[in-house]
């Protein structure tokens, strides 16, 4: 395979969750399967709360929504070792499908996120 046939996937949704940024994690960990969301402080300042998954060649990055009340979060996920394909714009965006996901199986209010926070429409 050539490599520039290769294609990377990202996708960003924005949360609402009532609960706090645990809460969000462990309903997530479900819906994926997953063991968990690792939750710590920023390594900088405001040093606020983050969330990073890893499985499946995906990463997933969870975080508080900028400049929100304390209910919406943003969800980010990448395909892990994927710089080649962001650099040369060979991501496809699945943000409508996480969005979705997220709605259904959470029972959650989940927004698409396409190309850098640009809100879209929403999921469910």
């Amino acid at each position: 395979m050539l490599e520039n046939e290769v294609f990377g996937v990202r996708a960003a949704v924005r949360i609402y969750c009532p609960g706090d940024m645990h809460d969000l994690a462990a309903l997530l960990a479900d819906a994926f399967e997953i063991d968990g969301f690792s939750i710590e402080p920023e390594e900088y300042e405001p040093f606020e709360e983050v969330g990073f998954a890893e499985a499946f060649g995906f990463e997933a990055w969870l975080s508080r929504w900028p400049e929100e009340d304390g209910a919406w979060f943003g969800l980010e996920l990448c395909t892990d070792d994927s710089i080649e394909e962001v650099l040369h714009g060979r991501m496809h965006d699945i943000s409508g499908w996480l969005a979705r996901f997220v709605a259904n199986t959470c029972n959650l209010r989940a927004i698409a996120v396409h190309e850098r926070w640009g809100v879209d429409r929403e999921g469910g």
